[in-house]
């Protein structure tokens, strides 16, 4: 008896299946899909490729920038680039990548300010490719809803479901074929899709190392998952709606808001919970600090005796210096801890109300594991600041140096190839997955709910009415 079942039920998905691949709308959809992905595969990696070539560039341009110097004040003073290498698989998820400049510029005195890499072709900014986030929540979700929005009352209507059910097929067993028949005909077009385009990955020679490889494929689980939970919705709507017109328009709405409407307008209501200072109120107040700083540095100057010779009045000069930059420092680092407390509070709110939608979670969940998300940034900056850190002491300590020497009135000694480079750590697999687990686990208990009231709906469904619900 229980085999006859478990056959049953693989027929039944086989039949499924076949009911899908078999169509039209099938066909089209899905060289539509792999037209499109390969579009947007190509010209992603273009520009990815595009921008490995300008790092090589600027990495050039900054040692010439170093080397340009004198002695290590300028050095010191004037700053150096800090550049910025594109992450392997931002082509294909650019998450945060937007925000993170090719260049940084660093000085031992000076707040650290992006470099951007200029504007060389401004239609790239215009019409920027879409990546593979970007068509996995818009592209590939209507494909999910033009699939399975009539996948229910489209058979009431035709009389196929009274039919099935009249050769004593129970409805548990019917509803959970049409489901899982359902979802692995729409990862078939999709696992096509990503097999040919991954192939530009090979072609393109992406920098691909273990992390990369790993987020890269724990995001096509992650892309499975997700389309799940929209077929499943899209499921859920057309049991309960009784035509299939109603349920197209009501999945596209809900569609609309998931996808746009849910991610765009809780940023504004955690700005409104936790408001962070602006930016022109942190320049106003940073502003103000050098200012004091500055007026008790030239105080301290103007009370050095002018008859001690040049050499202690330079150490004398940079001790001051140095202890306006100590003072500085510490106290931007007190303001920065106070926007960054109030700014981290507005992003986990907003980040916390935007997984309601599955599209916010899925694109949280790919970001983290191809190493764009925001922990990837937050990473990033703390790479940065301890490199500069390096850079201070380095210039410091050459600096006391040169004064120590005796030849200081013949030219100072400027060499820099034991200067600290700075080299970019990869953000690792343990950290990414720690980061998308509340929105795998989430996407999963998303799938779980769904398939539940699915059930129960699809139960209590009376197909001798021309409706079930009034909608």
């Amino acid at each position: 008896m229980q085999y006859k079942t478990k056959k049953l039920l693989t027929l039944l998905i086989i039949h499924e299946i076949k009911r899908n691949i078999l169509s039209l709308r099938f066909s089209i959809l899905t060289i539509v899909l792999i037209v499109v992905f390969l579009i947007s595969t190509y010209l992603s990696l273009k520009q990815y490729n595009q921008k490995v070539d300008n790092y090589n560039e600027q990495i050039l341009s900054s040692k010439m920038i170093t080397k340009s110097y004198e002695e290590y004040g300028q050095l010191a003073w004037y700053g150096t680039k800090v550049d910025i290498p594109p992450y392997p698989l931002s082509g294909l998820y650019k998450g945060t990548e937007a925000v993170i400049p090719s260049s940084i510029w660093i000085s031992g005195f000076f707040e650290p300010r992006d470099v951007g890499e200029g504007i060389r072709d401004p239609i790239k900014y215009l019409f920027p490719p879409a990546d593979w986030t970007y068509l996995f929540i818009f592209v590939v979700s209507l494909l999910a809803i033009a699939l399975g929005y009539d996948s229910i009352n489209g058979e009431k209507l035709s009389g196929t479901l009274k039919l099935l059910l009249s050769f004593k097929v129970s409805r548990t067993k019917l509803i959970i074929a049409k489901i899982i028949g359902g979802i692995f005909s729409i990862y078939i077009p999709i696992t096509l899709s990503i097999i040919v385009s991954t192939l530009w990955t090979f072609v393109y020679s992406i920098d691909w190392d273990f992390d990369s490889l790993s987020g890269f494929i724990l995001n096509i689980l992650i892309i499975y998952i997700k389309i799940s939970v929209i077929y499943l919705l899209t499921i859920f709507i057309s049991i309960i709606t009784r035509e299939p017109s109603i349920s197209l328009i009501v999945s596209l709405l809900l569609w609309v808001i998931l996808s746009v409407v849910v991610p765009s307008v809780t940023p504004l209501i955690s700005s409104k919970i936790y408001p962070a200072l602006s930016f022109y109120q942190i320049n106003q107040y940073q502003v103000q600090l050098i200012y004091n700083e500055s007026n008790l540095y030239h105080s301290k100057i103007s009370r050095i005796p002018r008859n001690i010779d040049y050499a202690e009045f330079e150490k004398i000069r940079w001790d001051a210096w140095i202890e306006m930059a100590k003072n500085l420092g510490e106290k931007r680092i007190k303001l920065d801890e106070i926007f960054k407390a109030h700014l981290n509070k507005q992003i986990e709110l907003s980040i916390n109300l935007s997984r309601i939608s599955p599209f916010a979670c899925f694109a949280f969940a790919t970001s983290s594991f191809a190493g764009t998300s925001i922990g990837a940034l937050n990473n990033l900056q703390k790479q940065v600041l301890n490199y500069i850190e390096q850079f201070k002491d380095f210039t410091d300590k050459e600096k006391r140096v040169n004064l120590q020497m005796k030849d200081v009135y013949q030219g100072q000694r400027y060499d820099i190839s034991n200067m600290p480079q700075f080299k970019i750590e990869n953000y690792p697999i343990s950290e990414r997955i720690n980061e998308a687990l509340p929105d795998i686990l989430i996407l999963i208990l998303q799938c779980i709910i769904l398939y539940v009231i699915s059930l129960l709906a699809f139960i209590k469904l009376d197909i001798h009415k021309e409706e079930f619900l009034n909608i």
